[in-house]
């Protein structure tokens, strides 16, 4: 607008210059250009012309300064609108810059609390990863100690302080054959109800009382028949304060290892009892020798034969005893190393039992016995030819070395439908019941003398024990104190029934 107003003004100043000389003669012409000149420039236009015509026309420079001066006051008063106006527009201007401060400390504030709450749900973020990761650990080793519970064969019972019943895994329900629900309906909701072992609540109560693990063993009897060896170990499970607030029962089936501890414990008693031959049983024979050689090395010249043949006598039985002593000893350590080869046969029976007799007909004419043999001459069993000699080698050597003089060792048998019952009596001085239970045992070393002195071992009968159950067969003993004994024992007749 002001650029409009400048350049009317630069118009009517060249074009009043022009025509300054004839201002008299064209003052029309003059009012037409004031009619066309407007504002600012009107009004300098007006103040020139009524300075031009002052004196040549005084009532014209009137009018011209009044014109001027209605020209002015309008001017101002759109002056003053317009500066009232531009005061409003920055006034507005202000308001909304301080609006637009307002809002933007507003947004800068929200921006703060926003990355706050950023950064909040970043550390939320992280700190629900890492919970994350380490339940999916935790859920890991869980999955690994469920596999562990549900598959193990150990029985596992979770039990609250009172003894009831929690639950119970897998491995319980295999080896119990019985489920959570039917033990509590058949048998009671709490271990005092369940356990087989008699002092279940004094081992309970001791186990929450010490906070000590307590371990027992029991013998179960399964539904299928079947008995177990359990070995139960009862672990108090602790929480706030250390009070026990549960307890866990883990049964073991330990009847594979009980058995090898039986074996190691026989093992072991074989070691004792082997070292306890060799050097007592086994020596005592040499050093008899020793002594009686001794004495007819150094006194043979004053002895006389009846002597001499005494001393003889004895060096004979002292040789033969030890011998025999010597072969029992080599076959039970071959026996126990396993080295005795196993190879059963059919054999004549009855001709066994002779061959056993003419090996000891000369101690049995000796002491005046009788050997009968009531087998049947075609009877046959089927067994180890060498294991079934060393059997009936031992029986009736004891059985002569234990009958007085005059008396009686016969062999008999009995069939059975697979087994063949064979029976070795004799009449001699018979067993008591307390000497019984020890003679095939190998922790007992039981041996005493003969009616006329003769030794044993106490190893000769174990031995027969041993060669007798190779066979899948059983021995006793049947005897009576002065009335003589049996050893009654049993062996398969064919090899269908040994197998």
């Amino acid at each position: 607008m002001k650029i409009c107003c400048l350049k009317n003004i630069s118009l009517f100043i060249l074009f009043f210059s022009s025509n300054i000389l004839c201002a008299q003669n064209n003052i029309d012409s003059l009012e037409n250009i004031l009619e066309k000149t407007s504002g600012i420039g009107r009004i300098d236009v007006l103040i020139e012309l009524s300075e031009s015509y002052i004196q040549e026309s005084p009532q014209k420079s009137i009018e011209y300064a009044q014109e001027a001066y209605s020209l002015m006051a309008q001017n101002n008063k759109k002056q003053k609108a317009f500066r009232n106006i531009l005061s409003a527009g920055l006034v507005i201007i202000l308001v909304l810059l301080i609006l637009y401060m307002l809002s933007l400390k507003n947004k800068i504030k929200a921006n703060k609390i926003l990355q706050d709450q950023n950064e909040q749900i970043r550390n939320k973020n992280l700190e629900i990863k890492q919970k994350t990761e380490h339940l999916v650990t935790v859920n890991k080793e869980f999955e690994k100690l469920s596999i562990a519970a549900s598959q193990t064969d150990n029985a596992i019972l979770i039990l609250n302080k009172n003894g009831d019943i929690e639950w119970i895994n897998e491995g319980y329900t295999r080896l119990y054959e019985a489920t959570m629900d039917e033990i509590i309906n058949e048998q009671g909701k709490t271990i005092f109800d369940i356990s087989d072992y008699p002092d279940i609540e004094i081992i309970f109560n001791k186990a929450i009382s010490e906070n000590k693990s307590q371990i027992y063993d029991t013998i179960h009897d399964s539904k299928s028949g079947k008995k177990y060896n359990v070995r139960t170990t009862l672990t108090p499970i602790t929480g706030q304060n250390n009070k026990v607030e549960r307890l866990i029962a883990i049964d073991s089936d330990v009847t594979t290892l009980k058995e090898v501890e039986r074996k190691l414990n026989k093992l072991l008693i074989t070691k004792d009892k082997f070292f306890s031959i060799i050097a007592h049983d086994l020596k005592n024979p040499f050093n008899t020798l020793i002594g009686l050689s001794q004495l007819l090395v150094r006194g043979y010249e004053r002895m006389s034969e009846e002597k001499i043949k005494y001393f003889h006598n004895n060096l004979y039985q002292i040789s033969k005893n030890g011998y025999e002593l010597l072969v029992n000893l080599l076959e039970w350590s071959r026996s126990q190393m396993g080295r005795i080869e196993f190879s059963p046969k059919k054999y004549n029976l009855y001709a066994l039992a002779e061959e056993t007799f003419s090996l000891y007909s000369a101690k049995a004419n000796e002491k005046e016995i009788l050997l009968t043999n009531n087998l049947n001459e075609d009877s046959e069993i089927f067994a180890d030819k060498n294991m079934l000699k060393t059997v009936f080698r031992n029986i009736v050597s004891n059985a002569l070395k234990f009958t007085e003089r005059g008396g009686v060792v016969e062999i008999s048998e009995k069939d059975s439908k697979d087994l063949k019952e064979i029976t070795i009596r004799d009449t001699g001085v018979g067993i008591s019941p307390e000497v019984i239970k020890k003679l095939f045992r190998l922790d007992e070393h039981y041996t005493t003398e003969g009616t006329e002195d003769e030794e044993g071992t106490g190893l000769g009968l174990i031995l027969c024990k041993e060669f007798i159950e190779t066979h899948g067969g059983k021995i006793h003993v049947e005897s009576k104190v002065g009335f003589g004994s049996k050893f009654i024992f049993t062996l398969p007749k064919s090899n269908k029934t040994l197998s």
